[in-house]
């Protein structure tokens, strides 16, 4: 049941204001490896 929300600074707020929590949220350049580790998709 995991769901992935990609969004700035900016707009992560608005962004992931639906998701039921708990929530983890991951912070910098480590998230545009995102699509080479997505081993849970």
């Amino acid at each position: 049941e995991q769901e992935v929300v990609v969004g700035t600074l900016e707009t992560i707020v608005e962004e992931s204001k639906n998701l039921p929590t708990p929530v983890m949220i991951v912070i910098g350049e480590v998230v545009n490896l995102r699509d080479k580790i997505k081993w849970f998709n």
